[in-house]
């Protein structure tokens, strides 16, 4: 039990720091930390992604996803499929934007992970290979 609060503490402190680091980064472009990682989920499905699905990938519920995309007109195009569905995929503003990002994120991730001491970093390893592994303690 002590791993799993451990790990929990860890990941929201971790979460915390990388969130203030990567918003800081994303102020420049008027975004937010939850529009700017929309913007990179939409970035990754390169052929697109519909609403339903980058709510579920997101972890969030698709008004989020439908209140958030509002604000992001410029960096998204939507795509009719056929009259049920539609695909979101990125704007060549939202291409460029995605480009930076992905080195943004990564830098804000580095300090994030640097800013751990060892200890803390082997045993959020360990805890996240017995998940991967799909160890459940008894």
């Amino acid at each position: 039990m002590a791993d799993a609060e451990h790990f929990i503490t860890l990941a929201l402190e971790s979460w915390r720091r990388f969130s203030a680091d990567f918003g800081e980064k994303m102020q420049p472009y008027g975004l937010t930390v939850a529009q700017a990682l929309m913007i990179r989920e939409i970035g990754i499905h390169k052929s697109g992604i519909s609403k339903i699905d980058l709510a579920k990938v997101m972890g969030v519920n698709r008004s989020m996803i439908t209140n958030t995309l509002k604000n992001l007109g410029d960096y998204i195009v939507l795509t009719a499929v056929d009259k049920r569905k539609s695909l979101l995929t990125l704007s060549a503003e939202g291409k460029a934007l995605y480009s930076k990002m992905t080195r943004l994120i990564s830098e804000a991730a580095t300090a994030t992970v640097e800013a751990l001491s060892e200890e803390d970093l082997e045993a959020l390893k360990n805890i996240v290979s017995k998940m991967k592994n799909g160890y459940v303690q008894p």
